[in-house]
This record gives C-alpha cells, structure tokens and sequence, in this order.
C-alpha cells in the first residue's frame, strides 16, 4: 500500500512545481527588481485587455503557497503596468503621425503660397516692362485702349461667400450650384436642396444596357443620368447638363446664359472667344459654372496629394490631383436614347467653378478654377482649354444681380 501511495504523492508534487514554475517560463522580466520589471511581450492592446482579465479573476488569498501568490500578484502589476505603458505609447505615435501631417500640409501650403506670389511678381514686371515700351499711339489713342483694358489678374475666390467638397460622388453640379447661390442670394444653400431640385432622367437610377450591338443609356440634356452615388467607371452613372441645371436657377429667381459648342445665345464664334467673353463677366463680377475634363494631363497636375481632401483643408488652399488612369485611352463614348437620339459624351466629366485668370484677358496665361471635388487648381490656358473642349464647351454664366442693385 505505502508503495501504490508514491503514484498519488508524485504527481501532485510536479503539479505544484509547475504551477510555481509557468508564470516564470511564459514570460521573462528584468533581474533587478521583479515588482518592477518590464514585461517582455508582443501582446496588442485586445490580448492585454483579456490577460488582465483573466488575471484580475484570480483571487490571491485563496493561493496558500506564498511564492505562487507573489508571482501572481506580480503578474497582475506587471501586466496592469504594461497596458498603460502600451496606451501611452500608442498616444505618443498618434501625436507623433499628427504633427507630421500637420507638418506636410503648412509645407505643401506655403509651396502654394510661393507659386502665387512669384506668378504675381512675374506678372508685375512683365507689366512694368510694357510701359517701358515706346508707345506709336497718340494721347487719345491711348486713352481708347485704356477704357478697353481690363486687369491683368482678377480674382473672384474671396467674393464666393461658400466653396466646398461636394458631398457625394456624382453631386458635382449641386455642389457647385449651391455655392453660387449661396454667395447671389446671402444664405447658405444646401447641396442636398439643390440635388432634390435637380431634373431627373426618366430612367433615373437605371445604368446603360446593350441591345442588338448598340449600347443604349440616357439624355443628361433632360436631366441627371444614373444616380447620385454611382462610379463612372464601367459607364455606371454619368452626369447632367447645363440646360436642366439652369431651371433650378430659375427657381430661385437667378438669371443665367448658357453656352456650348453646338448651341448658345451668345453670338460667340468659337470656345476661345467664348472663354474671353466669361473672362469678362467675372470682370462684371459674376459667375461662370463649367463642364471640363476631370483628368489633369500629369505634366500640369500642380498637386501631389493622392488622397480625398476635407472642406476644411480647401480653406487652407490645400487641393488634391486630379489623376485618371484612362487619360491616355479613348475618352469618348456614344450611346443611343430610346427615341433614337445618339449622345457622343465626353469619360470623366466634371463640374468646375471658374475662379479668375493671370494675365491678359483676350490671352490669358492661366487660369484658376475651383473644382468641387478636389480643391483649387491653376492650370496653363492650353490645359484649360483641353478639359473644356473635350466637354462641348458647356457652361452656365450666372448674373449676379445683388451686386447692380
């Protein structure tokens, strides 16, 4: 009997043993001071937070055997230090990545600011190299020119009491819309109230369909095409033109003149000449809503932030690129109605914001835009000219009554 007891008394004792020896050999600790001692681990915040847990479920006064109650308690400190030392250093590399974003923003924005300033001194010399200039004209000629000149740079950005980041994909237009009548009517407009007032396609919310080989979609001349939170891509949602958007100005008692390269009541010959003519109406103070290109050829792509930028940042004169990966593809495409209209549209448009111009307004250098979805942009007039022809050339200019009154 005192020999089948052994069986009995020798297990229990490596038992024992283990459990004083298992909180040493799951983890080490510094030599000096145990109570102390950094727990050496690769636990994340979850694991730590179910240790302690775990841990803190342990009753230290029911252990009878004073080492395994040390090592215990020990643990509990250990680990309960070693989840705060955790949060403390994850809140040290969230303030650390803060400071270097805020940093990368002031350096991009003071880049900004540079560009601006030295395009303003380049356009003073080059004005004050003109007066250099002999003039062959006699003092009353030059006093006709003088009556006809127009600024060499004008800006409307600080005129417009509202410019944002639309809010959903497709609102470009509401976005833009809501900012004009924002500034002519002294409240704040809602892009959403724009979106509910917006002409709606037919179909709206039906993407393109092919049928005996031809592809068929519908009118953006009638109103909006597919829906507000579709993709371009795949020709999933496209847009609306500047013939229904000019009925919500209606609504609100605005007056507008549209123009595009098929049709205008303008009598204006060519986009060119049409671009001098909306120069000149922000000379009169007021507005011009474009359709354009949203891809930016890369060699004038004057940012470099790849990702989506906030209203808030806008302020800061922060912008985002305007990069496609389509823009060295076909960038057109053609589709038929249901009553057998066929629409040869631009890929990628987009609604813009013209801002103001450098240099002279017949033959302006550049031009500033604000586009709804990226921010502020200064592209050379070639550029400009590209983004909007591609598009038909279409345009709304907004009359600004408030400012005659």
């Amino acid at each position: 009997m005192k020999f089948k007891s052994i069986f009995y008394i020798i297990p229990s004792l490596i038992i024992l043993v283990l459990l004083i020896l298992i909180p040493y050999s799951l983890f080490s600790f510094d030599n000096n001071d145990s109570k102390k001692a950094k727990l050496l681990t690769q636990f994340n915040s979850d694991e730590l937070d179910k240790v302690n847990n775990i841990l803190q479920q342990i009753d230290t006064e029911k252990i009878t055997d004073e080492d395994l109650k040390d090592s215990i308690s020990n643990l509990k400190q250990t680990f309960s230090e070693e989840k705060e030392r955790f949060e403390e250093n994850k809140k040290l590399e969230q303030e650390q990545k803060k400071a270097e974003e805020e940093s990368k923003q002031k350096e991009e924005q003071e880049k900004l600011e540079k560009q601006k300033s030295e395009e303003s001194q380049k356009v003073e010399q080059d004005s004050k190299n003109d007066k250099k200039e002999e003039s062959t004209e006699t003092p009353k000629e030059q006093a006709v020119q003088e009556k006809k000149d127009y600024p060499l740079e004008l800006d409307l950005t600080n005129k417009l009491a509202k410019l944002h980041i639309q809010e959903r994909n497709l609102s470009c237009e509401a976005a833009a819309t809501a900012d004009i009548l924002s500034t002519i009517l002294k409240s704040d407009v809602k892009e959403k109230t724009i979106l509910d007032k917006m002409k709606k396609e037919k179909t709206y919310g039906k993407p393109s369909y092919s049928s005996n080989w031809k592809l068929y979609w519908w009118d953006p001349d009638n109103g909006f095409v597919w829906e507000m939170d579709g993709h371009q891509y795949n020709l999933t949602w496209f847009a609306i033109y500047e013939k229904p958007m000019s009925e919500v100005y209606k609504e609100y008692w605005v007056k507008t003149a549209l123009y595009n390269k098929f049709e205008n009541n303008l009598w204006l010959k060519n986009p060119k000449e049409a671009l001098t003519h909306m120069l000149k109406e922000l000379n009169n103070w007021n507005f011009v809503q474009i359709r354009w290109d949203y891809c930016t050829d890369q060699k004038y792509e004057d940012w470099t932030m790849d990702r989506k930028i906030t209203t808030e940042e806008s302020k800061n004169w922060l912008a985002q690129k305007n990069f496609c990966y389509s823009f060295n593809q076909e960038r057109r495409v053609t589709w038929h109605t249901d009553d057998w209209k066929e629409i040869y549209a631009p890929k990628q448009s987009h609604n813009f914001i013209l801002l103001w111009y450098i240099w002279n307004i017949e033959n302006p250098e550049k031009i500033i835009i604000w586009d709804t979805q990226t921010g502020r942009h200064i592209y050379p007039t070639a550029e400009w000219m590209r983004k909007w022809e591609l598009n038909d050339a279409r345009a709304i200019i907004v009359y600004d009554e408030s400012e005659k009154n």
